[in-house]
């Protein structure tokens, strides 16, 4: 398996735009709007670039939207299998690697009055709802939440406009709206329903490797 490359090096940055490019087109194909997140979304609003010291490209699906067909499609067009975490239904990221530049993939679950994307298997992140509004980034037809700013300030804090040079966020704990997930469920399970979490908690590759 290849090894993730930073974007420090501009022929990998330019990869990482390709492969924007190319899964944002698959996911749209297969009926999905997409939206960028954490990282990316920084990037985008604070630098109007990719950040340096990133190796991969975060995109969100809405759950209402989600269709599992697109992933022969990635494949066909030279993706490999990177990672995978939680199930299909609730709690889903999916890597895929090509050129060496990952490209994560979260189903962003929606609740009533919020919505939930989940890291690592492990933890929740959690927003206030949003819509999916259009832009475009280095030629690139794409999509940002709408409360953009609100977004990362939750997710890197009110300094975020300073790069973290010194590598002092974490993705499981520096976040506002990061919960681990057996926290999360007694707070959540009555908004998205009980099912829902029964069965993340039985399929969630994260908690059969014995990650409890």
């Amino acid at each position: 398996m290849a090894t993730p490359q930073k974007f420090k090096d501009v022929r990998f940055k330019n990869i990482a735009f390709e492969n924007l490019k190319e899964v944002t087109a698959v996911l749209k194909k297969f009926g999905m709007d997409s939206c960028i997140l954490c990282g990316t979304l920084l990037g985008y609003h604070r630098d109007n670039d990719l950040i340096s010291t990133d190796h991969d490209i975060d995109l969100g699906i809405m759950s209402s939207q989600f269709n599992p067909n697109y992933e022969d499609e990635l494949y066909e067009l030279g993706y490999e299998f990177y990672d995978w975490n939680g199930c299909t239904s609730f709690g889903y990221e999916k890597s895929f690697i090509k050129n060496e530049v990952p490209v994560d993939i979260w189903i962003i679950n929606e609740g009533s009055d919020r919505m939930c994307l989940c890291v690592g298997g492990e933890i929740f992140y959690e927003y206030d709802k949003f819509e999916f509004e259009p832009i475009e980034w280095n030629g690139i037809s794409t999509n940002k939440p709408t409360n953009t700013e609100k977004h990362i300030i939750r997710h890197y804090g009110e300094d975020w406009k300073i790069p973290d040079v010194n590598k002092q966020w974490h993705w499981k704990r520096s976040p506002l709206h990061a919960y681990h997930y057996t926290e999360y469920i007694k707070r959540t399970s009555h908004i998205y329903g009980e099912d829902k979490f029964k069965k993340f908690l039985m399929e969630s590759n994260f908690i059969k490797k014995g990650n409890i």
